[in-house]
Formats: C-alpha cells, sequence, structure tokens
C-alpha cells in the first residue's frame, strides 16, 4: 500500500481538525511515526488502521480552541485507544509517558531543524558557564519526571501544570530562531538566563521553579506577593527576586550530576 497516501487521507478525514491539533503544532510525519513506535506496529496496513483509530478518539475528545492543550486531549485519546485496543494494561502508563514526550519533542525538533537550516554545516554555540543552553533547558523540560505532587503545588498557587510544561518546552526553544509575529527577534537567543530573565509569564516562572526543585516555601511567597503587583513585569519581578535565575540554573547542575 502506498503508506504515505494513506495517512494523508487520515489527516483529511478530520480536515479542520487535523490542522488545530496536529497541522499547527506538530509536524505530521514525525508525530505519525511516533505514534507507530508506541503501539509497536509493524504492519503498514494495521498501523494505518490503528492510525485512524486514535484520530477518531482524539477528534471526538478534542474540546478546546488552544492547541497548547492539546496536550492533555493527546495523553486522553491515547489511553482511551490503548485500552479499547486491548493492550497490556501493565504497559499503558509507560507507553502513554513516552507518547506524550514525543508531543513535546516534535516542538522542539520543529525549532531545532529551523536552525539546522539555517546554519548549515555549524555547531551551535555552548551556553557560558554561568548559564543554561535554551534548547537544553527545552529539552529538560520535556522529560522532566511527573510528579503529582507537584500538580498538585502548581494547582494550589494558580499554575496550569500540563499547559506551562508544554508552553515551555516551545518557549525556551524557539528562542534558538529569530521567531514570527510579534514575537519575533533582531538576533537568536540561546541564553537560557537571558529568556529567564526576559520572561513576562509569573505562571511560567512558578512552573519552572516547581519542576526544578526550588524551595516550595519561597514559591509560595512569590505567588503571594505578585497578587500584589498591577503589570505582567512587576509580577515576574516579584517571582525572580524568591526564585532568581541563579537558583535555577544551581538545581539544574545538580539534575545534571545526578546518579
Amino acid at each position: 500500500m502506498n503508506l504515505e497516501k494513506a495517512l494523508n487521507n487520515v489527516f483529511l478525514d478530520y480536515g479542520e481538525y487535523a490542522d488545530m491539533m496536529i497541522g499547527l503544532s506538530f509536524i505530521r510525519e514525525p508525530f505519525a511515526h511516533e505514534f507507530r513506535e508506541a503501539v509497536a506496529l509493524t504492519d503498514d496496513k494495521q498501523y494505518v488502521e490503528a492510525f485512524k483509530a486514535f484520530m477518531g478518539i482524539a477528534h471526538d475528545t478534542f474540546r478546546c480552541n488552544d492547541y497548547l492543550e492539546a496536550r492533555t486531549t493527546a495523553e486522553k485519546a491515547f489511553r482511551l485507544f490503548y485500552e479499547q485496543q486491548r493492550y497490556p494494561a501493565s504497559l499503558l502508563d509507560e507507553e502513554a509517558k513516552a507518547f506524550v514526550v514525543s508531543f513535546f519533542n516534535q516542538h522542539i525538533d520543529e525549532y531545532q531543524f529551523q536552525w539546522e537550516e539555517e546554519h548549515q554545516g555549524e555547531e551551535m554555540p555552548d551556553a557560558a558557564a554561568d548559564d543554561i543552553s535554551n534548547l537544553y533547558l527545552a529539552r529538560l523540560f520535556s522529560v522532566i519526571p511527573y510528579k503529582a505532587k507537584d500538580e498538585a503545588f502548581c494547582e494550589s498557587i494558580g499554575v496550569r501544570y500540563h499547559y506551562e510544561q508544554l508552553h515551555m518546552c516551545v518557549w525556551f526553544s524557539s528562542q534558538i530562531t529569530r521567531g514570527s509575529g510579534p514575537y519575533s527577534r533582531d538576533e537568536i537567543n540561546y541564553s537560557a538566563r537571558t529568556t529567564y530573565n526576559r520572561l513576562l509569564n509569573p505562571s511560567s516562572l512558578l512552573w519552572i521553579g516547581v519542576v526544578m526543585g526550588a524551595d516550595k516555601a519561597s514559591l509560595t511567597a512569590a505567588a503571594e506577593e505578585l497578587k500584589g503587583k498591577r503589570t505582567n513585569a512587576a509580577r515576574c519581578g516579584a517571582v525572580r527576586k524568591h526564585v532568581p535565575f541563579d537558583t535555577i540554573l544551581k538545581l539544574y547542575q545538580e539534575m545534571m550530576t545526578a546518579d
């Protein structure tokens, strides 16, 4: 069978929905490839039928307008599909986690591919000793271990855990390009320190602090203090006062050297 044509037909079957969930936020071919690996199907016909079944479930599940929230939908659809196919329940959590990580990395890969296309034959600069590469930090955010207690803490301070995870994967990795629209920049930014210190979303800064393991008392104090600020710049300043980038850098280095 013509696999590419069969997959395109699956995407066409769901029209605007497929464009919203996958076309805007993921490269279609890598997304389909990651799905194939997750469900471990080698037969092309079975794979296309399984992917069509997944898209049908995802279509019925999808109920949001913001494509960044497609992550939650993707996991729910994958879990429903996995159960309907009667795959071993013992593998579900592990497979779903791997599938969601692939969703994050589709975003990051797009920006890395764009950089490589524009800088053929070049090596991306290493971060300074007191800094982190934007791309490396985005990769860490994509695979950082999920902890229910972190999600619960995020909720207690008004932060949407899953939204911010994908948001920050996209935000930090996109800095290695010149961006687009209102988020365009004259110079490519490789520095996570610069990105962190320029962020104007206090929820994003709080999420970073939570998943990196910053002191919960400091994060709670930051969340309380920012409530009295009128502008996002002032709110973010309040968070950075309690959790400066040097704290994030130290926690990052500890993660990278942990056994």
